[in-house]
């Protein structure tokens, strides 16, 4: 991928685990296709529970802060397959990622509460045909 290759010559080495651009998906496959990781995994849900998927402990916070950490370009493949509420989900939760980063600094979490994706760009890519057939059918 051309984009990913671009952000990590331009930001250089960041301290998380994924660099400056993590890539999701939204099955294992695309995943795959894309040399990134779903979601779920990105995110800390294991086990994928829709009722309490909102709310996270502050050690899976933390967790995901450190996976995150540096972070600058997420990519999200395969949009046609994830909904509105999976997409505030996977928001809520990498937002809570960012601010158990922040370490208690009152104007970047508040900065983070007040930005899409607490600041970071967001990408999304999908089969736009796939799309444009099940909207206009």
């Amino acid at each position: 991928m051309c984009i990913r290759e671009f952000c990590q010559l331009f930001y250089g080495k960041q301290h998380g685990q994924y660099g400056s651009v993590v890539c999701m998906a939204a099955t294992g496959a695309a995943a795959s296709n894309i040399d990134g990781y779903t979601w779920q995994n990105v995110l800390g849900m294991a086990r994928y529970n829709t009722k309490d998927s909102m709310q996270i402990s502050s050690n899976t916070a933390q967790l995901i802060g450190q996976r995150i950490n540096g972070v600058k370009l997420i990519i999200l493949d395969e949009i046609s397959l994830i909904n509105f509420k999976n997409l505030a989900i996977m928001e809520a939760r990498f937002k809570a990622g960012l601010r158990a980063n922040c370490k208690s600094d009152r104007i970047l979490e508040k900065q983070i509460e007040d930005s899409r994706w607490g600041g970071v760009h967001f990408l999304c890519v999908g089969d736009l045909y796939q799309l444009g057939n099940y909207i206009f059918k």
